[in-house]
């Protein structure tokens, strides 16, 4: 059964008689719903589940293991980057300490902007980066 019609105006053909009904697939809502509850199921199937299982990257592990120990201790946590904050460890430690403790996460960064050239002091100072600046924002943070 043919979709479209053979001219170049891409009509759609209304089906000839009510037996070639019965040949076109699935409703897609159906279809959509079927390949959603296959892509949850595999999901939860290849999911650790305890943070333990994780595999790989043993260094970042340690750090959120340190990281939740000090949300339940603490007011808060202030992470500081010297590059963007989206999609750095600040953004890991705050999707895991507030699976386990809640606490107040402060992230410290460049904010969504396009890094620069110069000396690190001047860059540091810069997108407020400094001993001071990190002392500031870790007063915010318990104040």
């Amino acid at each position: 059964m043919a979709i479209f019609s053979d001219d170049d105006q891409l009509k759609p053909k209304k089906p000839e008689n009510k037996a070639e009904t019965h040949h076109l697939p699935a409703k897609s809502k159906d279809l959509e719903r079927a390949s959603t509850d296959f892509d949850k199921s595999f999901e939860n199937n290849i999911r650790p589940k305890k943070f333990d299982e994780y595999i790989g990257q043993s260094a970042l592990k340690d750090t959120l293991k340190i990281s939740i120990e000090a949300a339940k201790e603490t007011r808060g946590i202030l992470t500081v980057e010297d590059h963007n904050v989206l999609g750095g460890l600040g953004g890991a430690v705050t999707e895991v300490v507030t699976e386990y403790s809640p606490a107040k996460v402060l992230r410290m960064g460049l904010q969504d902007v396009f890094g620069r050239s110069g000396s690190p002091v001047s860059l540091y100072e810069m997108f407020r980066l400094t001993p001071a600046d990190i002392a500031e924002n870790a007063e915010k943070l318990l104040g």
